[in-house]
C-alpha cells in the first residue's frame, strides 16, 4: 500500500542500481569514442531539429513584412487625451452645462468630499500609473474566467481601456469575482458586436493594431517596439483571432516558445504581452517603473484622477443609480465655482 510505496529502496535494489551504474561507466571507459560519437549525434540531431523549427518560425523578411512596418512607422500617431466617462455621463445628465472642465473640477471635488482620505489617496496614486497609449481587444472568448483574467491583468499593469468583441454581450460586466477581484469596476470596457467596427474605432483613436497569432510570419513579441500607441488583439480559446481581425492588424505578433506546446492559454498570453508592452511603453516614453503616460499630460492626468475618484465615491460611470447623488454634489460645487 502507501507504506510500501513510501518505504526506501531495499539493499538489493541499491546494489543492483550501483552495479548498473558501474557497468555503464566501465563500458564508457572501454569504448570512449562510441559514447562521444553517440552523444555528439544526439546533440547534432537536437540542433538540427531546433534550426528547422526556428527557420519555420522565422518572421517574414520579404516585401510583405517591410510594407507593414513601413506603414506603421510612417504613421504620425500620438496618444489621445483621456476623457473621463464619468464626466461624459454626468454632462449628459446635467442639461445646460457648457463647460466640461468646470464640471470635471466640480465632480472631482465632490468625489473627494465623499471619499475617505485613504480611498482618495489610493485612487490618486493608481491614476499616476495609468496608460492611455495601451489598449486590449479580446474577440469571441468562450470562458468568462479568461475574460475576467484578462481584465484583471490589464488593470494591474495600468491599461485603462479594454474592448470586448462578440463576448457574451453584457455578461462580462459581472465576471467571476474570484478571478477578476473587482478589477472590471476600474476599467473602461467597450462592448462590440462586429470586429470591423471595433478595429476601425481603435485605429481612429490612434492605435497601432497588433494581432496575437501563431502564424509563421508573425513577429516575435520582443521585436515589437511599442513606440506608438498600441492595441493588443487576442482571439478565443479554440480558433484564435478571426481572419478579419488578423487582416485589420498592422502587425502580427507571436510569443516565442521553446517547448512542445506551440501556443499558450489566452489569459497567459495576454498577461505576458500586456506586461511586456507596458514595460516597453514606459521605456519608450522615458517613464519610471510604475509611472503611467497620464503623467505626461496634465489634462489626461486630471481626467484620470477625476474618473477614478468618481468611481471610488459613486461607483462605475454606467451605474445610473448613483448619478442623482453625483449630480447633486457636482451641481453644488459647480455653482460655488461659478
Amino acid at each position: 500500500g502507501a507504506q510500501d510505496r513510501a518505504r526506501p529502496p531495499s539493499n538489493e535494489a541499491q546494489q543492483l542500481n550501483h552495479q548498473t551504474t558501474k557497468r555503464d561507466k566501465q563500458q564508457s571507459n572501454e569504448h570512449p569514442d562510441e559514447y562521444v560519437a553517440l552523444a555528439s549525434s544526439a546533440v547534432m540531431l537536437a540542433r538540427c531539429a531546433w534550426a528547422g523549427r526556428a527557420q519555420a518560425r522565422r518572421p517574414l523578411q520579404g516585401p510583405a513584412r517591410s510594407v507593414r512596418l513601413q506603414q506603421r512607422d510612417s504613421s504620425a500617431l500620438a496618444p489621445r487625451t483621456y476623457a473621463s466617462p464619468w464626466v461624459t455621463a454626468l454632462q449628459a445628465k446635467m442639461q445646460g452645462s457648457d463647460s466640461r472642465q468646470l464640471l470635471q473640477t466640480a465632480l472631482k471635488r465632490a468625489a473627494l468630499a465623499r471619499c475617505s482620505q485613504e480611498r482618495a489617496e489610493r485612487a490618486l496614486a493608481v491614476a499616476q500609473g495609468r496608460h492611455t497609449g495601451l489598449a486590449v481587444v479580446v474577440e469571441g472568448l468562450y470562458d468568462l474566467g479568461n475574460v475576467a483574467a484578462v481584465l484583471r491583468t490589464a488593470e494591474a499593469v495600468g491599461i485603462s481601456t479594454v474592448h470586448v468583441v462578440n463576448g457574451f454581450q453584457d455578461k462580462w460586466k459581472t465576471p467571476k469575482s474570484r478571478v477578476s477581484k473587482g478589477s472590471h469596476a476600474w476599467l473602461d470596457i467597450n462592448s462590440w458586436q462586429e470586429t470591423e467596427q471595433c478595429t476601425s474605432q481603435v485605429r481612429e483613436d490612434g492605435f497601432v493594431l497588433v494581432a496575437a497569432c501563431c502564424d509563421d510570419d508573425a513577429v516575435p513579441l520582443q521585436d515589437i517596439a511599442f513606440d506608438r500607441p498600441t492595441a493588443l488583439l487576442f482571439g478565443n480559446e479554440a480558433q484564435g483571432l478571426s481572419q478579419q481581425a488578423v487582416d485589420a492588424a498592422d502587425v502580427k505578433m507571436r510569443i516565442p516558445t521553446t517547448g512542445f506546446s506551440q501556443s499558450l492559454n489566452i489569459s497567459v498570453a495576454a498577461a505576458i504581452a500586456m506586461h511586456w508592452g507596458a514595460c516597453r511603453w514606459q521605456e519608450q516614453n522615458g517613464l519610471m517603473l510604475g509611472q503611467g503616460d497620464c503623467t505626461l499630460a496634465t489634462d489626461s492626468l486630471d481626467a484620470m484622477e477625476t474618473e477614478l475618484l468618481a468611481r471610488a465615491a459613486f461607483g462605475s460611470s454606467s451605474n445610473t443609480r448613483n448619478h442623482p447623488v453625483a449630480v447633486q454634489y457636482a451641481a453644488q460645487f459647480a455653482t460655488n465655482e461659478g
